[in-house]
Formats: structure tokens, C-alpha cells, sequence
């Protein structure tokens, strides 16, 4: 059934702070998933006008994500958008559809796959928005907040770009597909440059996506946590070593050393 739902509730978790902004953003929820979204959320986007290799490289990603158990989140458009969105409803994983009405020129070509997303997975629709921006820019930002880590699977010289930048400032995960590397957009060099983007050389390397770091949003949090566990890491190293049996024993026995 419909409903509506603020950022936090939606997000399951107290709001960052670069989310703030969009605390009084209400969505609408249509379909079977309800509030909060189950994690960890994946988002993929990408060109409207792909490639052969770059579906496939979408969908072979979206398979692994699935077996991962992940959650996979794209807008509702067509292109990478689409066929995100369809290979985790063919491979029965759970999806995340972003829908916004305003996007109008694509409607057409994704109506029946909604109506599919509306009976199996959920379609979220942001609310209360601006009517000063397009469709697309509010579909990536809403892609974007809802999500824990943002890939782009293929790009075009425009196309993507503000969701990755959207999902840098918001303090997610992002990384690229070596196709967007090859194909160079002017906008990839930019943000590379900027932010901590990385490139995802396979669709099979969901490792590297999934890894516990990346699903911290906050970049200076994943920095101290990882500089914690390493340290944790090398205490249990020196605990373990043969020196500090050593030095257990001679205390036992109350041996200066």
C-alpha cells in the first residue's frame, strides 16, 4: 500500500549531517517493501544510451549483488537505470525503484517494469520538491541519498555526473566501471580528482564494493574505524607473537625483565 515517509525513517538511522538538508524531504512508498529500506543499499546508475558492454556489465554486477544479498537501488529511467532495475527482480533480489514524475521523456519506456516494481519490490517517489529542477537531477539526488555506495556502470559525456557528485557530498562510497575510466568523460576526470572515486575493474570484484568500510558514510569515520582496526589488528599480532609469551611466562614467574 502507499505511503509516505520522512528521510530518517526511511534511511532507518539518525540523519548525517550533510543530510540535514533534506531532513523535511517526505517520499512516497508504493509496493511491497516498507520503511526503513533494507541494507546494504547499492545504487547503479548510468547513461540512458548504453552499450552492449556496459548492460552487461550492469547486470552482471546486479547478479553478484543479488547472491550478496544487497539491496540494489537505481532510478526508474531507461537504460542502466532499467536494466538495474530489472535483472534484481529477474535474479529475485530485492530492488529499490526511484521514480520521479517530472522525468516525463522516459515514462513510456519503463511503465510496465513499474508496475512489476510496484507489485514485487517498492517504488519510492521524493515528495515536496522544488519546481525549479528537472526530474533527472532530483532522481539522482534521491538515488543518491537513498543509497550506501554508488557505482556508475556507463556514462555519458553529461550523464551521471550529478549523482556522483550528490553521492561524493553526501559522504557515500562511490566507485566507476572501467568503461567510464576508458571513455574518459570530462566529468569523471574532475571528480577523480576531488573525491574518493575508484574504479571497479569487474562486475565480479563485489568484494571490493561490499567491504565494511564503504558502508560508513561519513569518509573521516571510515578512515578513523579502518586506523582502529589496524591497530586492533597489531595488538592481537604482538599478543600472539612469541615475545609476549615470553613475557607472559617471566611474569608468572616474577622474573624482572
Amino acid at each position: 500500500m502507499p505511503g509516505e515517509v520522512d528521510l530518517k525513517g526511511l534511511l532507518g538511522r539518525s540523519l548525517l549531517r550533510a543530510e540535514e538538508p533534506y531532513a523535511g524531504l517526505r517520499f512516497q512508498l508504493a509496493g511491497r517493501l516498507s520503511a526503513p529500506l533494507p541494507s546494504p543499499r547499492v545504487a547503479i546508475v548510468g547513461t540512458t544510451e548504453p552499450s552492449g558492454e556496459g548492460l552487461e556489465f550492469a547486470v552482471r554486477l546486479v547478479e553478484n549483488l543479488v547472491r550478496e544479498r544487497a539491496t540494489v537501488v537505481s532510478g526508474l529511467v531507461k537504460g542502466i537505470g532499467a536494466a538495474t532495475l530489472k535483472a534484481a527482480l529477474d535474479r529475485g533480489g530485492t530492488a529499490v525503484a526511484v521514480f520521479v514524475p517530472s522525468a516525463g521523456a522516459f515514462q513510456l519506456d519503463v511503465a510496465g517494469l513499474q508496475s512489476e516494481l510496484m507489485r514485487e519490490q517498492v517504488v519510492v517517489s521524493p515528495l515536496n520538491l522544488t519546481a525549479s529542477e528537472e526530474g533527472l537531477t532530483i532522481s539522482e539526488r534521491a538515488v543518491a541519498l537513498l543509497s550506501d555506495i554508488l557505482i556508475v556502470a556507463e556514462a555519458g559525456e553529461l550523464e551521471s555526473a550529478h549523482a556522483v557528485r550528490e553521492a561524493a557530498r553526501l559522504g557515500r562510497k562511490v566507485f566507476v566501471s572501467n568503461l567510464v575510466e576508458i571513455q574518459g568523460p570530462s566529468w569523471f576526470r574532475e571528480i577523480r580528482e576531488a573525491y574518493d572515486v575508484e574504479v571497479l575493474n569487474s562486475p565480479d570484484r563485489v568484494d571490493e564494493v561490499l567491504d565494511p568500510d564503504n558502508f560508513v558514510a561519513n569518509p573521516e569515520m571510515r578512515r578513523f574505524l579502518k586506523a582502529q582496526r589496524l591497530a586492533y589488528q597489531s595488538v592481537q599480532f604482538v599478543n600472539a607473537s612469541p615475545a609476549k609469551g615470553m613475557w607472559k611466562e617471566a611474569k608468572e614467574k616474577k622474573v624482572g625483565i
